[in-house]
């Protein structure tokens, strides 16, 4: 994160980058996460060294226990005024990461929140990716269909948001081979369709798009350098996305064994 930062000196912040740490951890302790201890916590989500309110996002989840109204409350504030990539990165990384296995709704809400915004284009493209990422656990994992009408309109249009579609393909992995497919279960089934789903729309997507450019540029003698850009993107995505499947059936023939193994 450090490009997001730039201008501060470390040493000078460490000590309240240290202190904002101390002062989250003793909030943790219902007894501790007092008025007077959350207005300070609240003050320094608005601290002007970034590194600061860095830390301070990246563990607001320690208050799941001892302060949670209070602590999604600066979840929402953050996640609608914070204009540092770099710090909104420490927010999705850890507390709404974490929290999405206990509120789903509140985290889509707040990680559309950010996604939707016009952030700043040098640091847009992480941010995107760990949106994608969260996208891709609530869709997938707990069914939130908002969150997979993201995901598939990004797959349709690669090229337009490549930061989204780049990390939801490796990110599926596990998806692809979960559960077991010699044995009937409806909510596993499920997962894994959602899963080759959006390869399928992915792979279809980038091969139209990459015919597209072809026929843009049949008969001339160079390509135009966006398109070279492009293609090359593409052809990384459909790789990608080989990769996967790749490993998706070396899991199923290694889980297959196994069971064969264990039976005999």
């Amino acid at each position: 994160f450090r490009s997001n930062f730039s201008g501060e000196s470390w040493v000078a912040i460490g000590a309240k980058t240290h202190g904002a740490s101390g002062l989250l951890k003793l909030a943790k302790n219902t007894g501790c996460a007092d008025g007077e201890v959350l207005h300070v916590i609240d003050q320094l989500t608005g601290h002007s060294s970034p590194s600061v309110r860095f830390q301070v996002a990246s563990l607001l989840n320690s208050l799941y226990n001892s302060a949670q109204e209070f602590m999604w409350k600066e979840l929402t504030k953050i996640s609608s005024t914070e204009k540092n990539c770099g710090v909104l990165q420490g927010l999705l990384g850890r507390p709404l990461s974490i929290l999405a296995d206990y509120d789903e709704a509140k985290v889509e809400k707040l990680v559309k929140m950010i996604f939707e915004r016009d952030l700043d284009p040098e640091g847009r493209s992480k941010v995107h990716e760990q949106c994608a990422s969260i996208f891709g656990r609530l869709y997938i994992g707990k069914g939130i269909s908002s969150c997979g009408e993201i995901l598939l309109n990004a797959a349709t249009n690669p090229l337009k948001a490549p930061s989204v579609v780049q990390i939801t393909v490796p990110n599926i992995r596990d998806a692809l081979t979960y559960g077991s497919v010699e044995t009937v279960d409806p909510s596993k089934d499920e997962i894994r369709r959602k899963a080759f789903d959006l390869l399928e729309k992915i792979l279809s997507s980038a091969d139209q798009e990459l015919k597209k450019i072809n026929r843009k540029n049949v008969g001339l003698q160079q390509w135009l350098e966006e398109d070279v850009k492009n293609a090359q993107y593409l052809l990384g995505l459909m790789d990608s996305v080989g990769t996967q499947l790749c490993f998706c059936f070396r899991g199923i023939q290694r889980k297959t064994r196994e069971r064969s193994s264990n039976s005999g």
